[in-house]
């Protein structure tokens, strides 16, 4: 599927989640988010976590509130554990009660944020108008008890870029964030100037952010010089900065998503082929990725090549049975072969 799930009809709110967990992944900085908990019994099940033992980590995390149902770190833990088990209903259960325990804690209004942005991907269009503002009230409330918490801000201003202004989108509020989040993770400010600027049509402070980024992490600021160039549009230059990238950058599995870009623009030009070729680098590289099978399956389904395409989605939908556009692709396919 398109970067961050994102869906060609351009439904106002899917655009928001590219933030944090839910932003393009190719714009992610290879750093891997943990847990944050200062109980010592409960350091024990993230270590679990830490090593995708989700299943150990949530027995143990069990056995702890069973002792102690006011230990609000085994609740937040249990419900960061339950999110990467596609249990999301079950993770906010328990981040509420995190926070119910004690509401004073950034890390735990943070988790149920991250909770909200995975069940938004699975709600009705109402529903997800609802999620939106849950969402940003969390990493709200998550600022004003830490107002340095990184991924928060780097959320919220995500949210306030991406966002539309009836879903509370604000772009003098993500500049405002975006200077504060330099002293932070300047290079991550840097992809929202581009991102905040190109929204602002101010093509030429977007383009000088871009190449201010190449300067500090070339993959990402490259990735952002490819977003000004498609605005202007130059389809050879754009072509020019995936190649470049491809051959630095290419081999490395920790940038597996870039692929999945690359193949829309390809698969955008009706060079299938070509696109199918780079969505099976996406999967050769992160074989668990619900996302990279996704897009794999759209390729095959570009080439009419249905039997490869509904396997591709099959195993998108066994890695997230909640993700709704494989579920309805699967369908599509399906009568499409028995007509």
């Amino acid at each position: 599927m398109k970067t961050s799930k994102l869906k060609k009809n351009g439904s106002i709110l899917l655009i928001l989640f590219a933030l944090a967990i839910h932003r393009p992944a190719y714009l992610v900085a290879q750093n891997k988010e943990t847990i944050k908990v200062s109980d010592k019994e409960v350091l024990n099940a993230v270590a679990l976590y830490d090593k995708e033992d989700y299943q150990k980590a949530k027995v143990l995390l069990e056995a702890i509130i069973s002792k102690n149902d006011k230990n609000a770190d085994a609740h937040y833990a249990l419900g960061m554990v339950l999110l990467k088990l596609n249990k999301a209903d079950d993770a906010e259960d328990e981040a509420k009660s995190a926070i119910k325990v004690n509401s004073n804690v950034a890390e735990y209004h943070y988790g149920l944020a991250k909770v909200y942005m995975v069940q938004v991907n699975s709600a009705s269009i109402f529903g997800k108008m609802s999620i939106a503002g849950s969402i940003k009230d969390e990493l709200i409330a998550a600022l004003n008890i830490d107002p340095n918490h990184r991924l928060a801000m780097i959320s919220l201003t995500g949210y306030y870029t991406q966002a539309p202004s009836i879903a509370g989108g604000d772009l003098d509020k993500a500049l405002e964030l975006a200077t504060k989040l330099l002293k932070i993770d300047e290079k991550q400010a840097r992809v929202f100037f581009v991102q905040i600027y190109l929204s602002k049509n101010n093509n030429a402070k977007a383009l000088e952010e871009a190449n201010n980024l190449v300067k500090l992490d070339e993959y990402r600021g490259r990735l952002m010089l490819i977003q000004v160039l498609k605005k202007q549009p130059d389809l050879v230059k754009v072509e020019e900065q995936y190649k470049l990238i491809e051959s630095k950058f290419g081999t490395n599995p920790d940038y597996f998503a870039f692929y999945n870009d690359y193949g829309y623009f390809l698969l955008g030009q009706k060079r299938i082929d070509e696109a199918i070729d780079k969505f099976k680098k996406q999967v050769q590289f992160a074989p668990k990725s619900a996302n990279a099978h996704d897009s794999l399956g759209e390729g095959y389904l570009a080439k009419k090549m249905l039997k490869e395409s509904l396997a591709e989605y099959k195993k998108a939908l066994e890695i997230n049975p909640k993700l709704k556009s494989a579920k309805d692709k699967i369908e599509e396919i399906n009568d499409m072969l028995e007509n």
